[in-house]
């Protein structure tokens, strides 16, 4: 039997509280060794990854509808660089469901934050294709009202791959810490088809590019705990009643929560996302994830000085 969420969310939020009476208790300046995770909750920061610095991360929404699991892994090249490995997410109208897809990236630091000066990077990620196929079984309220020839929607499917040129800016106030970037995505498909009661349709190859933005902030609550807030938007999927082929647009998607180190090199993050396509707080879904970044480095020469002895 599946679990009521709020149920979830209400154990998440009564881990959260102790971790926060945790590092209220333990009242020491973070470290400034500590490394720190390259994305705030979904957003990137505007510095790389130090050299031989890797991250992993993973996690899991949970909401009405069940939530999906998320993953990532990053690791810094030179201290100018980042390659990453991870999953995004795309959301179909039809369905309202939300999908992550696997998609690699590669960043490269610009400009390291220096006085009045943001730290900038730029950095392209690039999914493989994917499929999409809904049947009517699936759809959602407004899906069901979708029609193809004056007949109504039965089923449809699709691949999908996109391409995303972002550049990100970050800068330090104090306790406070701005995040903020542009994205350019382009967005393909292929092989697509609608069907009806009584026959199909094929659905013409779209291309399209999405200019975009994304934002966030951090706040240094004390030594281990983060209050952290990003905005960003995902390409969302339609079927234009009006030329009957499919069409994209972009939906937009916050997540507002708390970071907490329980070491220097393990983070908890816990926090609630909405969507600009849901339509009440029941909607909102509840993510907890894991951060883990150390340097591969320390570890290797902290190793080599032991069998020195």
């Amino acid at each position: 039997m599946r679990k009521n969420p709020w149920i979830i969310g209400s154990w998440v939020f009564i881990a959260l509280v102790l971790f926060h009476i945790c590092g209220t208790i333990y009242g020491m300046e973070a470290p400034e060794n500590r490394p720190e995770p390259p994305r705030l909750f979904a957003i990137p920061k505007g510095e790389v990854l130090p050299a031989f610095v890797v991250n992993l991360c993973a996690g899991r929404g949970f909401g009405v509808e069940g939530g999906g699991t998320f993953w990532g892994m990053s690791a810094g090249l030179g201290g100018v660089g980042e390659i990453e490995i991870s999953t995004t997410k795309t959301v179909n109208r039809l369905t309202e469901e939300a999908k992550t897809f696997p998609i690699s990236a590669f960043k490269v630091q610009l400009l390291s934050e220096k006085g009045r000066s943001p730290s900038l990077s730029v950095a392209l990620r690039a999914s493989d294709w994917n499929e999409w196929s809904a049947e009517r079984s699936m759809f959602s309220e407004s899906g069901l009202g979708f029609t193809v020839g004056g007949e109504s929607l039965q089923s449809m499917r699709f691949d999908s791959r996109f391409t995303i040129l972002y550049g990100a800016a970050s800068k330090s106030f104090g306790r406070w810490r701005l995040h903020g970037g542009f994205t350019l995505t382009d967005v393909r498909t292929r092989e697509g088809y609608a069907s009806t009661q009584t026959g199909w349709k094929n659905l013409q190859d779209l291309k399209e590019n999405l200019m975009s933005g994304f934002a966030g902030i951090e706040y240094q609550k004390n030594a281990h705990t983060k209050i952290v807030v990003d905005v960003q938007s995902v390409p969302e999927y339609n079927l234009d009643q009006d030329t009957e082929e499919l069409a994209v647009s972009r939906l937009w998607l916050g997540v507002g929560g708390i970071r907490f180190f329980l070491a220097p090199w393990l983070a908890i993050d816990g926090g609630v996302a909405y969507q600009s396509n849901y339509s009440g707080i029941g909607d909102a879904e509840i993510t907890l994830g894991a951060n883990v970044t150390f340097d591969v480095a320390q570890k290797l020469s902290k190793k080599a000085r032991k069998s020195e002895r």
